[in-house]
Formats: structure tokens, C-alpha cells, sequence
């Protein structure tokens, strides 16, 4: 122990590795006498302290700052009471952020040792009580006073919970400033990327101190400062750093974003900055600024401050509920992020917390249907049909309107079915609710757009026979108005005539519909004439993408119609040979193929009149 005293107390040469700090561990962990344990404790405490106030020892590395941490956890508790020499230490002069980086990195590693001893052995009544003896406050930002002759609670104005606040904000600033000064530099000394780790461990520290309540004065004074503080203050000029980080150092951006979360920081244009959300120009200029999202940036580390943002705004959102304003800025303009990270247990309590209110269910519901356009990706279909499952019993209404005209027709066939069940166990609510209050929800008007729309999906016949049953028990309707896929009254079959005429009709509704695909189109055209099939596809209800179908299923049945004929392979040297093949074979030509040809040189015409004459063909 003499030896290693000798070695710790040299002057000149101070501590230039871990070697003695581990060597101190390891001589603190021997308790065989209680006695000299808490004396040994002591003369390390009283002599590690000053070098750290002075930093004079080494912690440009993760194993010198977890040597440190070894050597003050393993001194005896009662030495580091009472906190006095602790808070000196801690309340030292601060580097300046534009100096070594080696002196940042020590004294930054000195107040995370500090901290730690405080969280881990120091109780906050006691701490704040010794800080206000020793009238000890942060040393002011300003260089006017390098001695730091004016750091006293007493010359500063502010009680201790106010001070040991400020001390922590002002750690962050000065070393916020040294990490965004060396991101930007491209001659930066290699060694910064430590000084990362040291500051996310100190921002762990705040968000433990703030979150666990072992501070609460602590963090009351801090959320009082945060809160109150205009935006050109330090914590304006913080956000803004870390917004420019957000791009080198997104975990130090997402941790500041805990941070602010945790002390209830809701200025909106911060979040909106870190959600990405652009302002979108109104035609007029009435009314506010509409906002909507911005799409996935291709930098990967601002789509990880994006998703931990929303995430943390979601926590935020969800304990202060009450705020009508920040929850319907969040569904409006992050509703698909919302939903794409709903797997989340603090976005879950959000989800589940909106729909426990009516008012805030019909928000969700309302932003989903207006802003939620994109369906292309079943597993974000796939999580919005989750999220809907619990929406309040109030707006069954409405929630039926969205699944029925936009989830209703997804290329998905389990996402429909999904959605149409969902539909229906919400039809049975409005059933179960009664007439007046099914009737407060869904008018007879939209019931009946939403039965005229199911025509198009005749899967989902339980759905029909819900809607229908809703339709004649709440809504007085006759359900066979709305039968499951058809238009046809069964008493009204009888009197149906079935001819060429009936059949032209049908076809001509078939494909004016789209109902059926081109190739279907096409067959059903291949059982007219020649003038029936030019006067179908001549419609302009019909679309001219089935032309394909007919002119290729027309050609085949043309080649069909010449095999089956057996046209003999004729010699074009002969005129009058050739003559009477042409002509039998115009016989034998496929009507389908004719008018599908056709048209299709009618449509050619059109567009070449829809030139410029001299870009015409001559």
C-alpha cells in the first residue's frame, strides 16, 4: 500500500494508465480489517478527488473510466459521506469546449464517475442540503470569470435543486458543442468517437435520474427551466445541434429526445424537425399551414431518429392525453408512421388509450381514411387492420364506411376477408346498439352506398347478409333491394325474355363493368356478330385494353376457321387463284377479329388527328 501511495502521490508524474487505478481496486477490495479498509478508502477518496477536479488523471478510455468506477465503488460508503468533497469535485471549473479534446475527455469522464457515486450512494435531500452549505452553483457560461469566483448559490440567486439542474444542461451544451464541432471537421483527431460514448453515458445518467424519481426536485427545476425558457436559450441552441447530429450520431439525438421527453418539452417545431415533417403550401391564404409527413430518407440514421422520435412523441402523447392538440398533430401528420410502428409497447398504449374515447377513436379513424392512401404492403395493411379491432363501439359507423371502400377491394384475399369480418362484427355492434343510435352513426344514405359498393365484392356474402339485416331492422329498407351479388329479383325471373337482345345487354354490361377480365371479355365478344361486337367495343364505357384479348382470340379462331376449311397454300402467280382465296378466306375471318381490328385503326385515326398538322402523316 506504501509502494502504491508512493506511485499515486508522485507530483510530477501523474497517472499516466489504468494499471494504478486497478492496482487501488484491487487493494480496496481486500476487507479483512474493517478498520484500515475505511482508512485505505479515504486516502484514495481524498486523494483521487482533487486529480479529478485538476484532470490530472487519464480517461481517454473505456477501461481507465471503468478502472475509476472500480476504484470509488469499492471505497467504503461512509468516507463519501458526507457528498461535500464529491460536489467540489463535481462543481469544478468547466474546459472550454474549444480546447484539447483530451481535457474534455477527462473532465467529461470526472463527472460521469461523480454522477455515478451520487445516483448509486447519495440521496437527494441530503445532496441538495450539503449543495446549499457549500453555496455551490455551475460556473457561468460566460469567460469573464475564469476563476470561477462567482460560482456560489448565494451570488447566482437559485436554490439547489435549480443548480444541480443547470449543471447537468450545461454539461450537455459544452459537450454537445465539442462532438458537433469535431462531426463537421475533416481533419477530426480519430479519438472523438470515445467522447460519443462518454456523453451517451452521461445522457443515460440524466434520463435514469429523471425517470427512476430518485430526483425529483432535480427534475421538477429542470422541467420548469426547459419549459419556460425562450427558444434562442440553451436549450434552443441544443436542439439545434442535435438536430445537425441527428445525421452523424443519431443514438446522442434520440437520447437528447428522451431527455426532453422525460422534462415534457412539446415545442412543435423541434418534433416537427425530427419527425420530418414539411409544410405543405395552401392555395389561399386563410387558414393555417396544412402539414403532412415527409417520405423514408435515404440516410439510415435519420430514419432511426425518425422511428425512436415517433416513438418517444407517441410515450409523450399518451401521458398527456388530455392535450387534444398534440394528439391530433400526431395522427393527422404521422398517421402511416404510426401504424407501421405499432408493434411498439408505447404506441400500443397510445392505440389502446385513443380508442377508450370517442372523440379521440373518430380522430384515429378520420386520419386513417384521409391520409393512410398507401395499401401496397400487406404487413403494414396487415398492422392497420390490428390497430382498427379496438376502436370505440361510438364510431362502428365510420369504421364501417373505411373498411367497406377501401380495404374491401386489397389484391390480398386473407387482408379482405380480415377486413370484411371486421366489418361485419361491426355491423352486429350498430345491430346491437338499436335504431336510434345506429341510425346517429351510419345514415340510411350511406348504408346504401355501401351496399351498392359490396356489388363489386360478392365474396364477402356474410357481410351482405349483416348489412342487409341492419338495412331492414334499423334502416327499414327491403333487403331484397340488396341482394348478395345481384340485381335480379327471384319472383322477376319468369318474365325475363332470353334472346339476342338479352344477351347483347348482358355482354355490353359485363365489359362496360370491368367486372370480368379481357380474356373473359373476349369470349363472351366471340359469340356475336360482326356488327353486335364493332357496336360493344365501340362504347365508351368500355376500356380498350381488352382489345388485345379480342384481336388475339380472333386470330386464333380465324387460323381454326382455315385448318378446319382446308385452304389450300395457293400460288400468287396466279391472279385468279389468288383472287378466290382472298375472298374465301374474308369468309372465313373470325367476326371478333374484324371489328377488333377495326376499332382498333379507328382508335389509330383518332390519335393522328390529335397531332399537329405538320407532325401528321401524309
Amino acid at each position: 500500500m506504501e509502494r502504491t501511495r508512493t506511485v499515486f502521490f508522485s507530483g510530477e508524474n501523474p497517472i499516466k494508465s489504468k494499471t494504478v487505478l486497478e492496482l487501488l481496486a484491487l487493494v480496496l477490495s481486500e476487507r479483512e480489517s474493517e478498520e484500515r479498509w475505511r482508512r485505505w478508502s479515504r486516502q484514495v477518496v481524498d486523494a483521487v478527488l482533487p486529480l479529478l477536479a485538476s484532470g490530472r488523471i487519464r480517461l481517454e478510455s473505456r477501461e481507465a473510466q471503468q478502472a475509476l468506477n472500480r476504484v470509488l465503488g469499492a471505497a467504503a460508503p461512509s468516507v463519501l459521506r458526507p457528498a461535500d468533497p464529491l460536489l467540489r469535485s463535481l462543481f469544478a471549473p468547466f474546459p472550454n469546449p474549444n480546447g484539447s479534446l483530451v481535457a474534455v475527455q477527462r473532465w467529461l469522464g470526472g463527472v460521469l464517475a461523480l454522477v455515478l457515486l451520487l445516483l448509486s450512494h447519495g440521496k437527494e435531500d441530503a445532496v441538495l442540503a450539503r449543495l446549499e452549505e457549500l453555496q455551490l452553483a455551475p460556473p457561468p457560461s460566460s469567460p469573464c470569470d475564469p476563476l470561477n469566483a462567482a460560482a456560489t448559490t448565494a451570488s447566482c440567486g437559485m436554490d439547489p435543486d435549480q443548480a444541480v439542474a443547470r449543471f447537468l444542461l450545461r454539461v450537455i451544451s459544452v459537450v454537445g458543442k465539442r462532438i458537433h464541432k469535431e462531426a463537421f471537421n475533416p481533419a477530426a483527431d480519430p479519438a472523438w468517437d470515445y467522447l460519443q460514448e462518454q456523453f451517451a453515458h452521461f445522457l443515460l445518467y440524466c434520463i435514469y435520474m429523471f425517470e427512476s424519481g430518485s430526483y425529483c426536485k432535480v427534475a421538477t427545476a429542470a422541467m420548469e427551466m426547459v419549459q419556460v425558457s425562450p427558444t434562442d436559450s440553451l436549450v434552443g441552441n441544443m436542439n439545434k445541434i442535435f438536430l445537425e447530429l441527428a445525421a452523424r450520431c443519431p443514438l446522442l439525438t434520440f437520447l437528447w429526445c428522451y431527455l426532453l421527453i422525460l422534462l415534457g418539452y412539446c415545442d412543435r417545431s423541434f418534433w416537427a424537425s425530427i419527425l420530418r415533417t414539411k409544410p405543405v403550401p395552401l392555395l389561399m391564404d386563410e387558414g393555417p399551414v396544412e402539414t403532412e409527413s415527409c417520405g423514408p430518407s435515404s440516410c439510415v440514421n435519420l430514419e432511426v431518429v425518425r422511428k425512436g422520435g415517433t416513438i418517444l412523441y407517441c410515450d409523450f402523447v399518451c401521458e398527456n392525453l388530455s392535450d387534444a392538440e398534440q394528439l391530433t398533430w400526431l395522427l393527422v401528420n404521422h398517421m402511416e408512421h404510426v401504424i407501421q410502428l405499432s408493434t411498439e409497447p408505447p404506441v400500443q398504449e397510445l392505440i389502446a388509450a385513443v380508442h377508450r374515447h370517442s372523440t379521440a377513436s373518430g380522430l384515429l379513424v378520420h386520419a386513417v381514411g384521409s391520409r393512410c392512401q398507401d395499401m401496397r404492403q400487406p404487413s403494414q395493411v396487415s398492422r392497420l387492420l390490428h390497430c382498427l379491432e379496438g376502436v370505440h363501439p361510438s364510431q362502428s359507423g365510420p369504421l364501417l364506411q373505411l373498411l367497406v371502400t377501401k380495404l374491401l377491394s386489397l389484391p390480398q384475399l386473407a387482408l379482405a376477408r380480415q377486413a370484411a369480418s371486421l366489418a361485419a362484427r361491426r355491423a352486429e355492434v350498430l345491430l346491437a346498439l338499436g335504431r336510434e343510435q345506429a341510425q346517429a352513426q351510419l345514415a340510411a344514405e350511406e348504408l346504401q352506398a355501401l351496399l351498392a359498393e359490396l356489388q363489386h365484392h360478392r365474396r364477402h356474402s356474410g357481410l351482405i347478409s349483416v348489412l342487409n339485416k341492419l338495412a331492414s331492422e334499423c334502416y327499414n329498407l327491403q333487403s331484397s333491394e340488396f341482394d348478395s351479388g345481384t340485381n335480379i329479383v327471384p319472383s322477376s325471373i319468369r318474365s325475363i325474355v332470353v334472346d339476342k337482345n338479352w344477351f347483347l345487354a348482358q355482354v355490353k354490361n359485363r365489359c362496360s363493368q370491368g367486372c370480368l377480365s379481357g380474356r373473359d371479355s373476349a369470349r363472351l365478344l366471340s359469340k356475336l356478330q360482326y356488327e353486335d361486337v364493332l357496336l360493344v367495343l365501340s362504347c365508351k364505357e368500355v376500356s380498350p385494353k381488352i382489345l388485345q384479348h379480342c384481336i388475339r382470340l380472333g386470330t386464333q379462331l380465324t387460323l381454326q376457321a382455315y385448318q378446319d376449311a382446308g385452304v389450300p397454300q395457293a400460288s400468287y402467280s396466279d391472279p385468279a387463284t389468288c383472287i378466290e382465296l382472298q375472298e374465301k378466306m374474308q369468309e372465313l375471318e373470325s367476326p371478333l377479329y374484324a371489328a377488333s381490328r377495326a376499332v382498333l385503326l379507328q382508335h389509330v385515326a383518332h390519335i393522328k388527328s390529335l397531332l399537329p398538322r405538320p407532325h401528321q402523316p401524309v
